[in-house]
């Protein structure tokens, strides 16, 4: 149930919440929003957690993080029985999208570009306008229905990955760049993370345990094995390393070879 269960601390909402809360510094006051798989979207007064600001409840089943736009506004992306992209202020619901499969990803904010992104379960990555949520364009990864993981920015490309593949599209109008298939080797469980200095730099994991970095064209650079594929999440890039979790071990990969640290 929606409430406050202590003063300042905690605020209790209708449904597990989905994705990293999204913090507003420049609102008035200071606000966090998250949205829950029970179909509710909240901002709280980010000085007292307990202090609600906007609650929005739809017929929605949100299951991945979002993002702000240009104006400010909280976007998230739900799946069945409303699949679409929605939009909320401090009034309440200002924007839907509702013409695109369920949302199967992140929500994915680029500054240079002024664009947000999203995969779908129809096998494509959308492009909006974060200014005005217009769709830019979006790309077909699959011509049959297959969910597409999170996307990654950066020089110039949007590259996103589904079970079978790595995929990269033109940034400014989606047009398709290259695809890695076979290198790669398929069934992925998580989207890739991309660095773009001093060079772009793609980094994916699959199932079969197969860590692979790939270069702007999607040309294979290096691949590593992991022992246990069991279980993986998204990697993460620091300095010269990337850090990639599997079952119940920490690899930290030297960026530029194929060997653990």
């Amino acid at each position: 149930a929606n409430g406050c269960y202590d003063t300042g601390q905690q605020y209790a909402v209708n449904g597990e919440p989905t994705g990293a809360p999204v913090y507003d510094a420049n609102a008035v006051p200071a606000r966090v929003w998250v949205a829950t798989k029970g179909g509710w979207v909240y901002a709280l007064d980010a000085s007292n957690i307990a202090s609600l600001l906007v609650s929005v409840g739809l017929a929605a089943y949100f299951k991945n993080g979002g993002v702000l736009d240009e104006q400010r506004n909280f976007v998230v992306g739900s799946d069945t029985p409303t699949p679409g992209l929605y939009a909320f202020d401090g009034t309440g619901q200002v924007w839907s999208y509702t013409t695109i499969g369920a949302t199967t990803s992140d929500i994915v904010s680029d500054v240079a570009s002024r664009s947000f992104y999203v995969g779908a379960n129809d096998g494509k990555v959308y492009a909006f306008n974060a200014s005005t949520r217009d769709l830019r364009w979006s790309a077909i990864l699959s011509p049959t229905p297959s969910g597409v993981f999170q996307p990654a920015v950066g020089g110039g490309l949007v590259v996103a990955s589904l079970s079978t593949g790595v995929f990269a599209f033109d940034v400014a109008d989606g047009t398709p760049r290259w695809s890695n298939i076979v290198d790669v080797g398929g069934f992925f469980q998580q989207g890739p993370v991309m660095a773009v200095t001093p060079s772009v730099a793609i980094f994916t994991g699959n199932a079969t345990g197969k860590v692979s970095r790939l270069s702007a064209q999607g040309q294979l650079l290096w691949q590593f094995t992991v022992q246990d594929p069991s279980s993986q999440s998204q990697g993460a890039l620091g300095q010269r390393r990337f850090y990639f979790p599997a079952g119940q071990t920490m690899y930290a990969i030297d960026t530029g070879g194929a060997e653990p640290l």
